[in-house]
């Protein structure tokens, strides 16, 4: 009974042991927002046993404190700052000089808007990609949480599409181009050659 009973209970005082290592180190609290393997979820309850985390679906995801406790945990809502990171790509025939117009004017939009951490700010043309000339646009954002800063970035992705109108040029799509040959003089193939012989036997 002893033998069959030892199994459990190490992995039972395991989970009580990682339920004590998460309330006094901090590293996972209710209402955090992270991410944990492939689950995104808002931590609900942090027991002995095992932590309750309600999913982006709304479901409830009880995870034994034994393996959160040697997981790598990502917490999101630690965050101090966002990411903003976009490729713009404009069509082909944008001048050097509506380039540089557009640079130029997406610059002056993140270092003037708040929030944005101006020493981070960075927009360059970098790619002669096969169907955009691309623009790479970066900067870190301080926002209070994930919906703040969606807001922001929608906001800044809105004027950057009315600058590079303004520019007079507009954001690339993929596309392909097709050049068609002039056959007219191509040499004659075996078949057609057959007809013209037979052609001049007839007249």
């Amino acid at each position: 009974g002893g033998i069959a009973v030892a199994p459990a209970a190490q992995k039972t005082l395991e989970n009580v042991i990682g339920g004590f290592s998460l309330v006094f180190d901090k590293a996972v609290r209710v209402g955090d927002f992270l991410k944990l393997g492939d689950v995104f979820g808002t931590v609900d309850r942090v027991g002995l046993r095992s932590t309750r985390i309600r999913t982006l679906d709304r479901t409830i995801l009880s995870v034994p404190n034994g393996q959160i406790a040697t997981a790598n945990i990502e917490t999101i809502s630690d965050r101090d700052k966002f990411w903003f990171r976009h490729v713009i790509g404009v069509k082909y025939g944008t001048t050097p000089e509506q380039i540089r117009q557009i640079v130029s004017r997406v610059r002056d939009l993140l270092r003037g808007r708040s929030g944005v951490e101006i020493d981070t700010v960075r927009a360059r043309f970098f790619r002669v990609a096969p169907s955009s000339l691309d623009i790479e646009i970066v900067s870190y954002i301080f926002a209070a949480d994930w919906a703040a800063f969606l807001e922001i970035q929608e906001e800044l992705l809105l004027r950057i599409m009315e600058i590079v109108g303004e520019a007079g040029t507009e954001i690339a799509f993929p596309s392909q181009t097709v050049h068609v040959a002039d056959d007219r003089k191509r040499a004659p193939v075996p078949d057609e050659l057959d007809v013209e012989a037979d052609l001049r036997v007839r007249t």
